[in-house]
């Protein structure tokens, strides 16, 4: 199977589609949403984590439809982009158990 399993693998495959412009955030939280109880061999710190970067993206977005406004503010952007790089830092840990990668920098 590589070096995640299936939910991991399609959750960096979701960012990597919502990096290229070829999703919208909203598709983006529904999508982690669904696979985030999917996913084995993480702790419940480790979900915990993620689920907070994941809460991150759903409040940017709900903020944004509730000024309708179709574009992300500056500050939303940022917002985006860098719970996006800690989620992938999360999934990305080359040969760390989850619950180490915790412990070290995020």
């Amino acid at each position: 199977m590589g070096r995640y399993g299936p939910p991991d693998r399609m959750m960096v495959d979701l960012l990597d589609r919502f990096d290229g412009g070829l999703a919208g955030l909203g598709s983006l939280i529904g999508d982690l949403e669904a696979l985030l109880p999917l996913l084995e061999g993480t702790t419940s710190e480790w979900r915990a984590t993620f689920h907070s970067e994941w809460a991150t993206l759903e409040t940017v977005h709900a903020m944004a439809l509730d000024r309708g406004v179709p574009r992300l503010s500056q500050e939303g952007r940022a917002s985006v982009e860098e719970a996006i790089e800690r989620m992938r830092r999360l999934l990305h840990r080359d040969g760390m158990d989850r619950s180490t990668a915790l412990r070290g920098n995020l």
